[in-house]
């Protein structure tokens, strides 16, 4: 098991906890463990991968120019596959690094959440917008727009043994999404990816790979038209900034669901103002 700080090992009755000065000789924060198929431990932390072999921890301090590895696992091959929720996938195939992003068009986010490997050698990603399936030659990336998905954001990924043939993908209808803002001739977007408080672009979306823009017209009506099926975070311009579509409480985001072929219609909005 796996802490901030440490990791535990539980074998003949007996708990064996590694950390600084236990094992590591610097002080990691650690963020993920897998085993490969002869049941050693791999973990990654900032600044690197250790595996424990022989009764020790061999530490790697290189995670392929990533940051904190959230994820990892080993495929059928024994190649080292490492996930960033910013930075994409690094893979270490025992003498070099790749990088793969969305800038290299391998995935279809940045964000990778889950990682998984089946025993014909191919690796499962999920990212925040999509399930992306690498057999060695080809990346496939399986969404709501191109698929039976329910969602685009996948969290976690688990696969037994060989794993599923690959179902074809479906070239589905794109959908629209019209509502009404209390403004006249103000830029309303949706974007994939949750956008923090504090956003450095010019726009709360701008930098993502998958968003649109709009504006709403004179009588504060907007339309965004063939937009691909699946769920989206909504921002709209207003006299003091921007302002994020939530739900009724006003705490949480609230995704727009845009469904293939139909125009979800979000009625009337209003603008509130939070103290904080």
């Amino acid at each position: 098991m796996l802490t901030k700080n440490s990791v535990a090992m539980f074998l003949d009755e007996t708990w064996t906890v590694f950390q600084q000065g236990q094992g590591f000789l610097d002080h990691p924060s650690f963020s993920s463990l897998t085993l490969d198929v002869t049941g050693r431990p791999w973990v990654g932390y900032a600044g690197g991968v250790a595996v424990y072999d022989n009764g020790s921890w061999q530490e790697f301090g290189k995670t392929g120019g990533l940051g904190k590895p959230e994820s990892i696992i080993l495929d059928a091959r024994g190649w080292l596959w490492l996930g960033n929720l910013v930075q994409g996938l690094a893979m270490f195939d025992g003498q070099t690094w790749s990088n793969y992003t969305q800038e290299t068009q391998n995935l279809s986010n940045n964000s990778v959440r889950a990682l998984a490997a089946d025993s014909l050698g191919r690796v499962w990603i999920g990212t925040w917008y999509g399930l992306t399936v690498f057999d060695g030659s080809q990346w496939q990336t399986y969404r709501m727009d191109n698929s039976d998905l329910m969602d685009t954001r996948v969290t976690f990924v688990v696969v037994e043994r060989d794993g599923p043939t690959l179902a074809p993908l479906v070239d589905k209808e794109k959908g629209s999404l019209t509502g009404t803002l209390p403004v006249a001739g103000m830029r309303v977007e949706i974007c994939a990816e949750p956008v923090n408080e504090t956003f450095f672009g010019e726009t709360p979306c701008d930098g993502q790979t998958f968003y649109f823009s709009t504006r709403s017209n004179n009588e504060g009506a907007f339309l965004f038209e063939n937009i691909p099926a699946g769920y989206y975070y909504m921002f709209a311009e207003n006299n003091n900034g921007w302002a994020e579509l939530v739900g009724e409480l006003g705490f949480f985001s609230e995704r727009v669901l845009i469904r293939p072929g139909e125009q979800s219609d979000l009625g009337p909005l209003i603008f509130t103002q939070t103290n904080e």
